[in-house]
């Protein structure tokens, strides 16, 4: 059985090798906020300003943590993310979610193999982020939630136990806390309601202990990326609405082997086990659309859809095992599954984009140009890639797209059909903050985004800031960096040509 394990695990690296370098921009923005706590000054992303701009306050911990004993923080993302990402298939496989009588390995592998093959999973387990760490303790939340269910603990220390994880969950992201109130309640319809609140009781305390420490240090209720990524509207749900539907069609291997659990649930076989499942799958599905889906590639959200089907898959394919299905029937359905999950990820056009999308490595060059250009100096960098220039410069910033900043977070989006979380901006407000540099993009020619179309528009830029053109990388790349015209930094000085791909 141990070999069965070896081998979802090894899809889950192949797989996942198949994306590698990609690593999103958003995780850099993490790592600044790690780095500058290591460097004693706190959880801030820039120099004079407090604000909450992560959204996975236990992942960056982690991060620093990771830092503070000699580990480079990018080689600590895509580390801890594969391996929470392989304890999810490892979990799975070890069918912590299992019904008494069975004993067969193979629901464990249908269900490892698929979610391996899960491009949400995959891809997310080296790309940066919180995803990895999410997954895992969703999947712990769940196996000990539907152990309660099913009767098979009950004591005071189980529960709270199983209560550890709904925390956990909460601190790793805000809206774990969406997940964690579809259990407890699913619970409280099953269990007397003191398990109910035994299992409420560190989720509240994490969730409070936050909302407190917010407060104390960055004053405000919510984070502030809550205020660029929460703009309901009829047009942001048409947008998430397309999100789900097209990621829907990436997992559609998984939707058709958890559909044998929803099956297996209406015939009464671990019914409370699929309530629960199903129900987290809906709800987050419907979150989802409502906030607008997501703007990276590879279907990041879809990540606690994929953990949900794969735990509805070992209870379908435990049924069909109990029910008489022969073992080589269950495995040559898995292939066909496989196969077509292959396929399907091939031709869709966000996997792809993981695949192909390299310019956050791009970024960082420019970024250590930038650093050997400027020399001693710290000028103020005004930039919509709000990761890895600030990350690598080590600059102070000002995120024009506003995750990083309060002022911008707060403006009213410019439009109602805009990019989730870039149609946030103040042109004037940027410019009044006088910074020496802007950088749109990675050094694309022209302003872009709201507020550098608003600056476009306002005769300061023109007389204030010109265009530089600066060759940067191994391959002596362009980009189109705007400086101001009494800086005291020769932009345009020639530098180094050691430049190293920190990968």
């Amino acid at each position: 059985m141990r070999s069965m394990l070896y081998v979802a695990v090894a899809i889950l690296v192949a797989h996942a090798g198949y994306y590698y370098p990609f690593f999103s921009d958003d995780a850099f923005i993490s790592l600044r906020f790690a780095a500058r706590l290591l460097g004693g000054q706190g959880l801030t992303w820039t120099d004079g300003e407090s604000v909450e701009g992560y959204s996975n306050l236990l992942w960056v911990l982690l991060m620093a943590a990771s830092g503070a004993v000699g580990v480079d923080l990018v080689t600590a993302a895509r580390a801890l993310g594969m391996i929470c990402t392989g304890a999810t298939v490892a979990w799975l496989f070890a069918s912590s979610i299992r019904g008494r009588g069975t004993t067969s390995f193979i629901p464990s592998l249908v269900a490892a193999a698929l979610a391996a093959l899960s491009a949400p999973l995959a891809v997310w387990s080296i790309a940066g982020l919180e995803q990895p760490l999410f997954g895992m303790f969703l999947i712990g939340s769940i196996a000990a939630t539907i152990k309660l269910l099913e009767g098979d603990t009950s004591t005071n220390r189980q529960l709270w136990q199983t209560s550890l994880p709904l925390g956990l969950l909460c601190l790793t992201r805000p809206d774990g806390l969406l997940l964690v109130a579809i259990i407890v309640a699913v619970a409280a319809g099953f269990v007397r309601l003191r398990m109910a609140l035994v299992l409420a009781a560190l989720p509240a305390l994490a969730v409070g202990g936050q909302l407190a420490f917010r407060l104390w240090y960055y004053h405000d209720w919510l984070p502030n990326t809550a205020y660029v990524k929460l703009a309901p509207s009829v047009e942001r749900l048409r947008l998430g609405l397309d999100y789900v539907r097209h990621g829907c069609w990436v997992v559609l291997p998984l939707f058709v082997a958890a559909a044998m659990g929803v099956v297996a649930g209406v015939r009464g076989y671990r019914r409370r086990a699929v309530i629960l499942l199903a129900t987290l799958t809906a709800i987050w599905l419907a979150y989802v659309a409502a906030i607008g889906g997501d703007v990276f590639p590879a279907y990041r959200m879809f990540g606690p859809v994929a953990v949900c089907l794969a735990c509805l898959t070992v209870v379908g394919v435990q049924w069909l095992a109990s029910a008489g299905l022969r073992p080589l029937a269950l495995l040559t359905g898995t292939a066909a599954l496989l196969a077509a999950s292959a396929i399907i990820e091939s031709r869709d056009a966000e996997c792809r984009r993981a695949n192909e999308e390299r310019w956050e490595w791009g970024g960082q060059q420019l970024a250590l140009e930038l650093r050997r250009r400027a020399g001693d100096a710290r000028p103020l960098m005004a930039v919509t890639a709000a990761g890895c220039l600030p990350y690598y410069t080590e600059f102070p910033a000002l995120d024009m797209l506003g995750l990083c900043d309060r002022h911008i977070a707060r403006q009213p989006p410019a439009t109602s059909d805009g990019w989730l979380a870039h149609d946030h901006g103040d042109g004037r407000y940027v410019l009044d903050r006088r910074p020496e540099l802007i950088v749109f993009h990675i050094g694309s020619p022209q302003p872009m985004f709201v507020s550098g179309l608003q600056m476009a528009a306002d005769p300061r830029f023109h007389r204030d800031y010109r265009q530089v053109k600066l060759p940067y990388g191994p391959e002596r790349k362009t980009a189109y960096i705007w400086v101001r015209r009494d800086s005291a930094i020769d932009w345009e000085r020639p530098a180094g040509e050691d430049q190293t791909l920190g990968r």
